[in-house]
Protein backbone atom coordinates (compact mmCIF):
# COMPACT_ATOMS: atom_id res chain seq x y z
CA UNK A 1 0.00 0.00 0.00
CA UNK A 2 1.37 3.62 -0.86
CA UNK A 3 0.59 7.05 0.33
CA UNK A 4 -0.03 8.30 -3.00
CA UNK A 5 -2.84 10.97 -3.07
CA UNK A 6 -5.14 11.37 -6.02
CA UNK A 7 -6.93 14.85 -6.59
CA UNK A 8 -9.19 15.72 -9.28
CA UNK A 9 -10.03 19.23 -9.55
CA UNK A 10 -13.66 19.69 -10.84
CA UNK A 11 -16.09 22.86 -11.57
CA UNK A 12 -19.36 22.63 -13.01
CA UNK A 13 -18.59 25.88 -15.49
CA UNK A 14 -15.54 27.77 -16.97
CA UNK A 15 -14.18 30.77 -15.80
CA UNK A 16 -13.66 29.59 -12.29
CA UNK A 17 -9.33 29.18 -12.47
CA UNK A 18 -9.90 25.73 -11.98
CA UNK A 19 -6.43 24.63 -14.05
CA UNK A 20 -4.90 27.27 -12.60
CA UNK A 21 -5.43 26.36 -9.03
CA UNK A 22 -4.40 22.81 -9.83
CA UNK A 23 -1.14 24.52 -11.21
CA UNK A 24 -0.39 26.61 -8.34
CA UNK A 25 -0.78 23.67 -5.67
CA UNK A 26 1.14 21.50 -7.77
CA UNK A 27 4.25 24.07 -7.94
CA UNK A 28 3.48 24.59 -4.06
CA UNK A 29 3.78 20.56 -3.52
CA UNK A 30 6.57 20.30 -5.57
CA UNK A 31 8.53 23.35 -3.31
CA UNK A 32 7.72 21.63 -0.22
CA UNK A 33 10.09 18.36 -2.05
CA UNK A 34 7.21 16.21 -3.21
CA UNK A 35 6.62 14.36 -6.91
CA UNK A 36 3.67 15.44 -8.54
CA UNK A 37 1.95 13.77 -11.34
CA UNK A 38 -0.86 15.84 -13.41
CA UNK A 39 -3.11 13.99 -15.81
CA UNK A 40 -5.21 16.69 -17.80
CA UNK A 41 -8.35 14.61 -18.28
CA UNK A 42 -10.19 18.00 -19.58
CA UNK A 43 -9.96 16.45 -22.97
CA UNK A 44 -11.87 18.73 -25.20
CA UNK A 45 -10.35 21.76 -23.87
CA UNK A 46 -6.67 21.22 -22.51
CA UNK A 47 -5.52 24.13 -20.20
CA UNK A 48 -2.50 22.13 -18.62
CA UNK A 49 -0.28 23.28 -22.22
CA UNK A 50 -1.35 27.06 -21.34
CA UNK A 51 0.10 27.35 -18.15
CA UNK A 52 3.89 29.24 -18.08
CA UNK A 53 6.29 26.81 -16.68
CA UNK A 54 4.28 23.62 -18.52
CA UNK A 55 3.78 24.68 -21.82
CA UNK A 56 7.31 24.15 -23.30
CA UNK A 57 7.62 21.19 -21.37
CA UNK A 58 4.62 19.69 -23.26
CA UNK A 59 5.26 21.46 -26.54
CA UNK A 60 8.26 19.65 -26.45
CA UNK A 61 7.15 15.48 -25.56
CA UNK A 62 3.98 16.25 -28.18
CA UNK A 63 6.88 16.87 -30.88
CA UNK A 64 9.22 14.39 -29.42
CA UNK A 65 8.31 10.76 -32.41
CA UNK A 66 9.74 8.63 -29.89
CA UNK A 67 6.59 9.48 -27.52
CA UNK A 68 2.75 8.37 -28.02
CA UNK A 69 0.89 11.46 -26.94
CA UNK A 70 -1.34 11.92 -24.23
CA UNK A 71 -3.61 10.28 -21.80
CA UNK A 72 -6.56 9.79 -24.92
CA UNK A 73 -3.76 8.17 -27.22
CA UNK A 74 -3.46 5.66 -24.12
CA UNK A 75 -6.68 5.21 -23.58
CA UNK A 76 -7.14 4.85 -27.37
CA UNK A 77 -4.09 2.16 -27.33
CA UNK A 78 -5.71 -0.24 -24.79
CA UNK A 79 -8.77 -0.31 -26.75
CA UNK A 80 -7.89 -1.38 -29.94
CA UNK A 81 -4.88 -3.88 -28.53
CA UNK A 82 -6.12 -4.21 -25.11
CA UNK A 83 -2.90 -3.68 -23.63
CA UNK A 84 -1.06 -0.36 -23.34
CA UNK A 85 3.00 0.76 -23.60
CA UNK A 86 4.54 2.21 -20.15
CA UNK A 87 2.76 5.62 -19.36
CA UNK A 88 5.83 6.87 -17.97
CA UNK A 89 8.06 6.37 -20.71
CA UNK A 90 5.43 7.42 -23.50
CA UNK A 91 2.71 9.42 -22.26
CA UNK A 92 4.32 11.83 -20.20
CA UNK A 93 6.10 15.18 -20.40
CA UNK A 94 8.87 15.62 -17.53
CA UNK A 95 10.57 15.69 -15.01
CA UNK A 96 9.61 19.78 -14.66
CA UNK A 97 12.32 20.77 -11.59
CA UNK A 98 13.03 23.95 -10.26
CA UNK A 99 15.70 25.39 -8.01
CA UNK A 100 13.20 26.29 -5.79
CA UNK A 101 11.98 23.10 -4.96
CA UNK A 102 13.14 21.27 -1.69
CA UNK A 103 15.08 18.04 -2.36
CA UNK A 104 12.69 15.25 -4.30
CA UNK A 105 10.41 18.26 -5.88
CA UNK A 106 9.68 17.32 -9.27
CA UNK A 107 6.36 17.48 -11.68
CA UNK A 108 5.64 15.02 -14.40
CA UNK A 109 2.45 15.55 -16.89
CA UNK A 110 0.42 13.48 -19.05
CA UNK A 111 -0.99 15.75 -21.45
CA UNK A 112 -4.97 15.79 -22.44
CA UNK A 113 -3.21 14.09 -26.40
CA UNK A 114 -2.00 15.50 -29.24
CA UNK A 115 -4.88 18.27 -30.20
CA UNK A 116 -4.85 17.67 -33.77
CA UNK A 117 -7.61 17.21 -36.40
CA UNK A 118 -7.97 13.15 -35.62
CA UNK A 119 -7.38 13.87 -31.88
CA UNK A 120 -10.65 15.95 -32.10
CA UNK A 121 -12.63 14.14 -34.66
CA UNK A 122 -11.51 10.56 -32.47
CA UNK A 123 -13.34 12.59 -29.25
CA UNK A 124 -16.22 13.99 -30.45
CA UNK A 125 -17.03 10.31 -31.98
CA UNK A 126 -15.84 7.79 -28.98
CA UNK A 127 -18.65 6.21 -26.94
CA UNK A 128 -17.55 6.47 -22.96
CA UNK A 129 -19.91 4.36 -21.87
CA UNK A 130 -19.27 1.68 -24.20
CA UNK A 131 -15.63 1.55 -23.84
CA UNK A 132 -16.38 1.77 -20.05
CA UNK A 133 -19.43 -1.02 -20.05
CA UNK A 134 -18.10 -3.62 -23.15
CA UNK A 135 -15.11 -2.94 -23.94
CA UNK A 136 -12.66 -3.21 -20.24
CA UNK A 137 -12.61 0.43 -19.93
CA UNK A 138 -13.58 -0.53 -16.71
CA UNK A 139 -11.01 -2.58 -16.09
CA UNK A 140 -8.20 -0.15 -17.11
CA UNK A 141 -9.85 2.96 -15.00
CA UNK A 142 -9.77 -0.02 -12.13
CA UNK A 143 -5.95 -0.48 -12.60
CA UNK A 144 -4.94 3.45 -13.73
CA UNK A 145 -4.38 3.88 -10.05
CA UNK A 146 -1.81 1.31 -9.30
CA UNK A 147 -0.06 1.87 -12.93
CA UNK A 148 0.42 5.53 -11.90
CA UNK A 149 1.68 4.39 -8.58
CA UNK A 150 3.70 1.58 -9.88
CA UNK A 151 5.61 3.56 -13.39
CA UNK A 152 5.99 6.77 -11.04
CA UNK A 153 7.07 4.85 -8.23
CA UNK A 154 4.75 6.04 -5.88
CA UNK A 155 4.55 9.90 -6.63
CA UNK A 156 3.29 11.97 -3.24
CA UNK A 157 0.04 13.45 -5.44
CA UNK A 158 -1.67 12.50 -8.46
CA UNK A 159 -3.75 15.59 -9.58
CA UNK A 160 -6.34 14.93 -12.08
CA UNK A 161 -7.79 18.17 -13.96
CA UNK A 162 -11.23 17.23 -14.90
CA UNK A 163 -14.12 18.37 -17.70
CA UNK A 164 -16.92 20.61 -16.54
CA UNK A 165 -20.31 20.01 -16.04
CA UNK A 166 -21.57 16.67 -15.83
CA UNK A 167 -20.04 13.88 -18.19
CA UNK A 168 -19.40 10.56 -18.72
CA UNK A 169 -15.28 11.21 -18.66
CA UNK A 170 -15.79 13.35 -15.46
CA UNK A 171 -18.03 11.07 -13.48
CA UNK A 172 -14.64 8.75 -13.93
CA UNK A 173 -12.31 11.53 -12.59
CA UNK A 174 -14.80 12.58 -9.35
CA UNK A 175 -16.52 9.32 -8.62
CA UNK A 176 -13.77 6.73 -9.60
CA UNK A 177 -10.50 7.49 -9.42
CA UNK A 178 -9.78 10.24 -6.76
CA UNK A 179 -9.21 10.11 -2.93
CA UNK A 180 -10.28 14.06 -3.03
CA UNK A 181 -12.46 16.23 -4.90
CA UNK A 182 -11.59 20.23 -5.03
CA UNK A 183 -14.89 21.81 -6.32
CA UNK A 184 -14.38 25.34 -7.46
CA UNK A 185 -17.49 26.94 -7.88
CA UNK A 186 -18.36 30.70 -8.62
CA UNK A 187 -20.81 32.37 -6.32
CA UNK A 188 -23.87 32.78 -9.08
CA UNK A 189 -26.93 30.66 -9.01
CA UNK A 190 -25.69 28.62 -12.24
CA UNK A 191 -22.66 27.65 -10.53
CA UNK A 192 -23.88 26.81 -7.15
CA UNK A 193 -27.16 24.85 -8.43
CA UNK A 194 -24.90 22.88 -10.66
CA UNK A 195 -22.37 22.26 -8.00
CA UNK A 196 -25.05 21.36 -5.80
CA UNK A 197 -25.89 18.37 -8.23
CA UNK A 198 -22.11 17.20 -8.38
CA UNK A 199 -21.73 17.46 -4.85
CA UNK A 200 -24.50 15.02 -3.77
CA UNK A 201 -23.55 12.45 -6.54
CA UNK A 202 -20.06 12.26 -5.11
CA UNK A 203 -21.38 11.63 -1.68
CA UNK A 204 -23.82 9.17 -2.93
CA UNK A 205 -20.70 7.17 -4.74
CA UNK A 206 -18.28 7.97 -1.96
CA UNK A 207 -20.77 5.57 0.61
CA UNK A 208 -21.28 3.34 -2.31
CA UNK A 209 -17.02 3.12 -2.62
CA UNK A 210 -16.74 2.33 1.01
CA UNK A 211 -20.21 0.06 1.18
CA UNK A 212 -18.17 -2.04 -1.41
CA UNK A 213 -14.92 -1.95 0.52
CA UNK A 214 -12.85 -0.93 -2.77
CA UNK A 215 -11.55 2.26 -2.04
CA UNK A 216 -12.44 4.83 0.56
CA UNK A 217 -14.68 7.60 1.10
CA UNK A 218 -14.15 10.44 -1.02
CA UNK A 219 -13.52 13.76 0.77
CA UNK A 220 -14.81 17.17 -1.10
CA UNK A 221 -13.02 20.14 -0.56
CA UNK A 222 -15.32 23.26 -1.55
CA UNK A 223 -13.13 26.34 -3.26
CA UNK A 224 -15.25 30.11 -3.68
CA UNK A 225 -13.85 31.34 -7.10
CA UNK A 226 -13.11 33.67 -8.18
CA UNK A 227 -14.32 36.33 -5.05
CA UNK A 228 -14.09 40.03 -5.90
CA UNK A 229 -13.01 41.12 -2.64
CA UNK A 230 -13.66 44.45 -3.79
CA UNK A 231 -17.29 44.24 -3.73
CA UNK A 232 -20.05 44.85 -0.76
CA UNK A 233 -18.94 42.32 2.18
CA UNK A 234 -22.75 41.60 3.08
CA UNK A 235 -23.50 40.56 -0.45
CA UNK A 236 -20.61 38.63 -0.40
CA UNK A 237 -21.28 36.54 2.70
CA UNK A 238 -24.94 36.16 1.82
CA UNK A 239 -23.69 34.48 -1.24
CA UNK A 240 -21.09 32.33 0.39
CA UNK A 241 -23.84 31.63 2.90
CA UNK A 242 -26.23 30.44 0.22
CA UNK A 243 -23.36 28.03 -1.06
CA UNK A 244 -22.24 25.86 2.12
CA UNK A 245 -26.45 25.63 2.57
CA UNK A 246 -26.50 23.94 -0.56
CA UNK A 247 -23.63 21.91 -0.10
CA UNK A 248 -23.85 21.43 3.15
CA UNK A 249 -20.22 21.67 3.51
CA UNK A 250 -18.28 24.68 4.52
CA UNK A 251 -16.25 26.93 2.15
CA UNK A 252 -12.87 25.47 3.07
CA UNK A 253 -10.74 28.57 0.69
CA UNK A 254 -11.62 31.55 -1.36
CA UNK A 255 -9.59 32.43 -4.20
CA UNK A 256 -9.82 36.52 -4.99
CA UNK A 257 -10.17 37.80 -8.57
CA UNK A 258 -6.91 38.89 -9.37
CA UNK A 259 -7.27 40.88 -12.79
CA UNK A 260 -3.96 39.87 -14.50
CA UNK A 261 -5.21 36.24 -14.14
CA UNK A 262 -7.54 36.54 -16.67
CA UNK A 263 -4.66 37.88 -19.24
CA UNK A 264 -2.02 35.44 -18.52
CA UNK A 265 -1.81 31.91 -17.29
CA UNK A 266 0.55 32.41 -14.27
CA UNK A 267 1.90 30.07 -11.64
CA UNK A 268 1.89 32.76 -9.06
CA UNK A 269 2.88 30.32 -6.52
CA UNK A 270 6.60 29.96 -8.51
CA UNK A 271 6.53 33.76 -9.15
CA UNK A 272 6.53 34.32 -5.09
CA UNK A 273 8.57 31.45 -4.28
CA UNK A 274 11.26 32.28 -1.90
CA UNK A 275 9.78 35.76 -0.88
CA UNK A 276 6.09 34.69 0.13
CA UNK A 277 6.41 38.13 2.48
CA UNK A 278 5.95 40.23 -0.84
CA UNK A 279 3.03 37.59 -2.27
CA UNK A 280 -0.12 39.10 -2.62
CA UNK A 281 -3.14 37.27 -0.95
CA UNK A 282 -3.94 34.94 -3.93
CA UNK A 283 -0.53 33.20 -3.37
CA UNK A 284 -1.62 32.50 0.94
CA UNK A 285 -5.12 30.67 -0.59
CA UNK A 286 -3.11 28.29 -2.56
CA UNK A 287 -0.55 27.55 0.14
CA UNK A 288 -4.08 27.13 1.95
CA UNK A 289 -5.35 24.84 -0.26
CA UNK A 290 -2.46 22.81 -0.79
CA UNK A 291 -2.62 21.88 3.20
CA UNK A 292 -5.92 20.80 2.97
CA UNK A 293 -4.93 18.76 -0.34
CA UNK A 294 -2.21 17.50 1.14
CA UNK A 295 -3.59 16.79 4.69
CA UNK A 296 -5.34 13.31 5.71
CA UNK A 297 -8.97 12.50 4.39
CA UNK A 298 -11.18 13.42 6.63
CA UNK A 299 -13.71 11.18 5.55
CA UNK A 300 -11.65 8.00 6.79
CA UNK A 301 -11.59 6.43 9.35
CA UNK A 302 -8.85 4.30 8.85
CA UNK A 303 -6.22 3.87 12.27
CA UNK A 304 -9.73 4.34 14.24
CA UNK A 305 -11.74 1.60 15.70
CA UNK A 306 -15.84 2.48 16.27
CA UNK A 307 -17.56 2.92 19.60
CA UNK A 308 -21.17 2.18 19.21
CA UNK A 309 -24.03 4.23 21.23
CA UNK A 310 -25.08 3.08 24.55
CA UNK A 311 -24.79 3.35 27.79
CA UNK A 312 -21.49 2.35 29.93
CA UNK A 313 -20.32 2.59 33.93
CA UNK A 314 -18.60 6.10 34.28
CA UNK A 315 -16.39 7.22 37.36
CA UNK A 316 -15.88 5.47 40.24
CA UNK A 317 -16.68 5.35 43.82
CA UNK A 318 -13.36 3.91 44.63
CA UNK A 319 -10.99 7.07 44.10
CA UNK A 320 -10.75 7.97 47.60
CA UNK A 321 -7.08 8.85 48.02
CA UNK A 322 -6.27 12.84 47.20
CA UNK A 323 -9.09 15.43 46.59
CA UNK A 324 -12.42 14.71 46.01
CA UNK A 325 -12.17 16.42 42.29
CA UNK A 326 -9.93 13.79 40.73
CA UNK A 327 -13.18 10.93 39.86
CA UNK A 328 -17.12 11.51 39.10
CA UNK A 329 -19.28 9.07 40.82
CA UNK A 330 -20.07 6.47 39.32
CA UNK A 331 -22.90 6.07 37.26
CA UNK A 332 -24.39 5.29 33.82
CA UNK A 333 -24.11 7.53 30.75
CA UNK A 334 -25.40 6.98 27.45
CA UNK A 335 -22.89 8.35 24.89
CA UNK A 336 -23.82 8.51 20.90
CA UNK A 337 -21.79 6.66 18.32
CA UNK A 338 -17.89 7.94 17.54
CA UNK A 339 -14.56 6.94 16.23
CA UNK A 340 -11.75 7.07 18.43
CA UNK A 341 -8.00 6.71 17.37
CA UNK A 342 -6.17 3.33 18.00
CA UNK A 343 -3.19 4.51 18.95
CA UNK A 344 -2.02 7.94 20.51
CA UNK A 345 -0.54 10.19 17.92
CA UNK A 346 3.12 9.51 17.13
CA UNK A 347 5.80 11.56 16.45
CA UNK A 348 5.73 10.53 12.92
CA UNK A 349 2.70 12.07 12.66
CA UNK A 350 3.28 14.73 14.25
CA UNK A 351 6.43 15.22 12.53
CA UNK A 352 4.25 15.38 9.00
CA UNK A 353 1.46 17.82 10.81
CA UNK A 354 4.38 20.27 11.41
CA UNK A 355 5.95 19.50 7.86
CA UNK A 356 2.91 20.01 6.17
CA UNK A 357 1.41 23.33 8.12
CA UNK A 358 5.07 24.51 8.45
CA UNK A 359 4.20 26.78 11.68
CA UNK A 360 5.55 30.14 12.53
CA UNK A 361 7.96 30.31 15.28
CA UNK A 362 5.25 31.70 17.61
CA UNK A 363 3.16 28.95 17.10
CA UNK A 364 5.54 26.23 17.35
CA UNK A 365 6.51 27.47 20.86
CA UNK A 366 2.78 27.22 21.55
CA UNK A 367 2.71 24.09 20.49
CA UNK A 368 5.46 21.82 21.51
CA UNK A 369 8.76 22.16 23.54
CA UNK A 370 10.87 20.87 20.65
CA UNK A 371 14.20 21.56 22.93
CA UNK A 372 13.01 20.33 26.39
CA UNK A 373 14.69 17.22 27.83
CA UNK A 374 13.92 16.02 31.19
CA UNK A 375 15.19 13.14 33.48
CA UNK A 376 14.63 9.86 31.59
CA UNK A 377 12.83 11.30 28.03
CA UNK A 378 13.33 14.13 25.82
CA UNK A 379 11.73 15.61 22.50
CA UNK A 380 12.25 12.92 19.78
CA UNK A 381 11.47 15.56 16.92
CA UNK A 382 13.76 18.43 15.95
CA UNK A 383 14.24 21.26 13.24
CA UNK A 384 15.67 20.05 10.71
CA UNK A 385 18.89 22.10 9.58
CA UNK A 386 18.34 22.17 6.09
CA UNK A 387 14.08 22.48 6.59
CA UNK A 388 11.28 21.24 8.16
CA UNK A 389 11.37 18.80 10.80
CA UNK A 390 12.71 15.41 11.79
CA UNK A 391 12.76 12.38 14.00
CA UNK A 392 15.71 11.16 15.93
CA UNK A 393 15.85 7.78 14.86
CA UNK A 394 14.00 4.78 16.15
CA UNK A 395 11.62 6.70 17.83
CA UNK A 396 8.96 7.25 14.95
CA UNK A 397 6.24 5.14 16.81
CA UNK A 398 6.52 6.43 20.18
CA UNK A 399 3.48 8.85 21.30
CA UNK A 400 4.79 12.55 20.55
CA UNK A 401 5.34 14.41 23.77
CA UNK A 402 6.13 18.22 25.06
CA UNK A 403 2.77 18.74 23.50
CA UNK A 404 0.37 21.48 24.73
CA UNK A 405 -3.65 21.39 24.69
CA UNK A 406 -3.10 23.73 21.81
CA UNK A 407 -0.76 21.76 20.13
CA UNK A 408 -2.94 18.70 20.32
CA UNK A 409 -6.16 20.63 19.08
CA UNK A 410 -4.52 21.80 16.43
CA UNK A 411 -2.88 19.01 14.66
CA UNK A 412 -6.57 17.15 15.55
CA UNK A 413 -7.94 20.43 13.56
CA UNK A 414 -5.79 19.96 10.65
CA UNK A 415 -6.32 15.76 10.46
CA UNK A 416 -10.32 16.19 10.41
CA UNK A 417 -10.81 15.02 13.76
CA UNK A 418 -10.84 16.53 17.51
CA UNK A 419 -9.87 16.18 20.80
CA UNK A 420 -12.35 13.33 22.60
CA UNK A 421 -14.73 14.56 25.55
CA UNK A 422 -13.13 12.68 28.49
CA UNK A 423 -16.38 10.42 28.63
CA UNK A 424 -15.54 9.09 25.13
CA UNK A 425 -12.07 8.61 26.25
CA UNK A 426 -12.87 6.52 29.16
CA UNK A 427 -15.72 4.41 27.51
CA UNK A 428 -12.98 4.04 24.66
CA UNK A 429 -10.94 2.48 27.65
CA UNK A 430 -13.05 0.27 29.49
CA UNK A 431 -16.14 -0.75 27.64
CA UNK A 432 -19.25 -0.66 29.23
CA UNK A 433 -18.55 -2.98 31.98
CA UNK A 434 -17.12 -0.17 34.56
CA UNK A 435 -13.94 -2.59 35.03
CA UNK A 436 -10.49 -0.72 36.18
CA UNK A 437 -8.00 -1.24 33.81
CA UNK A 438 -8.39 -1.55 30.08
CA UNK A 439 -7.79 -5.28 30.48
CA UNK A 440 -9.99 -5.97 34.02
CA UNK A 441 -9.85 -4.99 37.59
CA UNK A 442 -6.60 -6.41 38.49
CA UNK A 443 -2.88 -4.65 37.81
CA UNK A 444 -0.19 -6.40 35.08
CA UNK A 445 3.08 -4.78 35.27
CA UNK A 446 3.62 -6.59 31.59
CA UNK A 447 0.56 -4.71 30.19
CA UNK A 448 1.20 -1.11 29.91
CA UNK A 449 4.19 1.44 30.56
CA UNK A 450 3.53 2.44 33.53
CA UNK A 451 6.54 3.26 36.50
CA UNK A 452 5.87 -0.24 37.40
CA UNK A 453 7.08 -1.17 34.83
CA UNK A 454 10.33 0.31 34.61
CA UNK A 455 11.34 1.47 31.26
CA UNK A 456 12.57 5.12 31.90
CA UNK A 457 10.74 6.50 29.02
CA UNK A 458 7.62 6.25 26.41
CA UNK A 459 7.08 2.80 24.16
CA UNK A 460 6.11 2.31 20.74
CA UNK A 461 2.34 2.88 20.71
CA UNK A 462 2.07 -0.47 19.99
CA UNK A 463 4.10 -2.43 22.19
CA UNK A 464 1.49 -3.79 24.58
CA UNK A 465 -0.80 -5.64 22.77
CA UNK A 466 -2.54 -7.55 25.37
CA UNK A 467 -3.07 -4.83 27.57
CA UNK A 468 -5.72 -3.29 24.54
CA UNK A 469 -9.07 -2.14 25.49
CA UNK A 470 -12.06 -3.72 24.98
CA UNK A 471 -12.46 -1.79 21.82
CA UNK A 472 -9.29 -2.75 20.80
CA UNK A 473 -7.38 1.05 21.51
CA UNK A 474 -3.98 0.76 22.60
CA UNK A 475 -1.81 2.67 25.58
CA UNK A 476 -5.13 3.70 27.17
CA UNK A 477 -3.14 2.82 30.63
CA UNK A 478 -0.02 4.28 30.71
CA UNK A 479 2.93 5.27 28.09
CA UNK A 480 1.56 8.73 28.03
CA UNK A 481 -1.18 10.79 29.49
CA UNK A 482 -3.61 11.62 26.91
CA UNK A 483 -5.63 15.18 26.63
CA UNK A 484 -9.50 15.48 26.34
CA UNK A 485 -11.49 18.48 25.28
CA UNK A 486 -13.52 19.03 28.59
CA UNK A 487 -11.84 21.34 31.71
CA UNK A 488 -11.09 19.97 34.36
CA UNK A 489 -13.95 21.93 36.85
CA UNK A 490 -16.39 23.88 34.16
CA UNK A 491 -16.68 26.71 36.51
CA UNK A 492 -13.31 27.48 36.99
CA UNK A 493 -12.07 26.61 33.12
CA UNK A 494 -8.87 27.02 33.39
CA UNK A 495 -7.26 23.40 33.56
CA UNK A 496 -8.23 20.08 30.76
CA UNK A 497 -8.86 16.71 31.92
CA UNK A 498 -5.99 14.44 31.33
CA UNK A 499 -6.69 10.86 31.17
CA UNK A 500 -4.50 7.50 31.46
CA UNK A 501 -1.70 7.66 33.11
CA UNK A 502 1.82 7.31 31.52
CA UNK A 503 5.67 5.73 32.16
CA UNK A 504 6.29 7.58 34.95
CA UNK A 505 2.75 7.26 36.77
CA UNK A 506 2.43 4.10 39.37
CA UNK A 507 -0.81 1.55 38.36
CA UNK A 508 -3.03 3.88 40.69
CA UNK A 509 -3.24 6.44 37.91
CA UNK A 510 -3.50 4.17 35.14
CA UNK A 511 -7.19 3.70 36.28
CA UNK A 512 -10.19 4.09 33.57
CA UNK A 513 -11.69 6.63 35.90
CA UNK A 514 -8.89 8.24 37.13
CA UNK A 515 -8.44 11.92 36.12
CA UNK A 516 -5.56 14.41 36.27
CA UNK A 517 -5.53 18.68 36.08
CA UNK A 518 -3.40 20.16 33.31
CA UNK A 519 -3.32 23.96 32.12
CA UNK A 520 -3.56 23.91 28.48
CA UNK A 521 0.26 25.68 27.69
CA UNK A 522 1.66 23.33 29.72
CA UNK A 523 4.23 20.43 27.85
CA UNK A 524 6.37 17.78 29.32
CA UNK A 525 7.88 14.94 29.18
CA UNK A 526 4.97 12.37 30.02
CA UNK A 527 1.84 14.19 27.70
CA UNK A 528 0.43 13.06 24.49
CA UNK A 529 -2.86 12.75 22.85
CA UNK A 530 -5.13 10.33 20.74
CA UNK A 531 -7.79 12.31 18.51
CA UNK A 532 -11.95 11.31 17.88
CA UNK A 533 -14.51 11.46 15.20
CA UNK A 534 -18.52 12.05 15.65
Amino acid sequence: MTNTRFITFYSYKGGVGRTLALGNVAWEAALHGQKVVIVDFDLEAPGIPSLMPFRDPVKEHLKNRRKKGGIFEFIKHFKKNQTAPSLSDYYAAGPISSDDFDDGGEIFIIPAGYEDSDYKETLQSFNWKQFYEKEDGKELFNELRRTIEFEFENPDLVFIDSRTGLTDIGGLCTFLLPDKVVVLTGLNDQNINGCQSVIESIDRHSKYRVEKKYLKPIEIIVVATPVNETEELGLREKRLEKAARAFKKKIDVTLPYVPVLSLEERILSQQYSGKKENAISIVERYGKLYSLVNGPNTMDHEGMVFVPSGAFIYGSDNDKIGDADNRKTQTQIDLPNFYIDIYPVTNRQYCDFLNNENPSVEKIDDWIDLKSASSGETCRIKKSELAGYKIEAGYEKHPVIFVSWHGANAYAQWSGKRLPTEQEWEKSARGTDGRTYPWGNAFAENLCNSDENGSGGTTETDAFPDGQSPWGCFDMAGNVWEWTSDFYDAEKKSSYVLRGGSWNFNSRYCRCSFRKAELPFNRNNEIGFRCART
